[in-house]
């Protein structure tokens, strides 16, 4: 990677994925299976996409069991770890 005409090196970026984590709070909850529920029985939209975890256009039972079979999942801190620069 080059920044300002300076090689800078390898560049670490944590990226952290939690199935059925629909509200984005990096833990699976009861507030995601309500968020889930809520939206049941609705086609997907700009508003509720994120609770179409199955990704087949409509918001169901399906996508609610998806939910809550992720229940008491978290993502952890994901520090990167140390480099030592030469």
């Amino acid at each position: 990677m080059t920044v300002g005409g300076a090689g800078s090196g390898d560049v670490a970026i944590p990226v952290g994925v939690l199935a059925g984590d629909t509200n984005a709070q990096a833990r699976n909850n009861v507030g995601d299976t309500s968020q889930t529920q809520a939206n049941s029985a609705q086609v997907t939209n700009l508003s509720n996409y994120g609770t179409d975890v199955n990704l087949d256009g409509r918001i169901n039972v399906r996508d609610t069991n998806f939910v809550k079979s992720y229940s008491g999942a978290a993502i952890h801190s994901m520090a990167p770890p140390r480099r030592d620069i030469e």
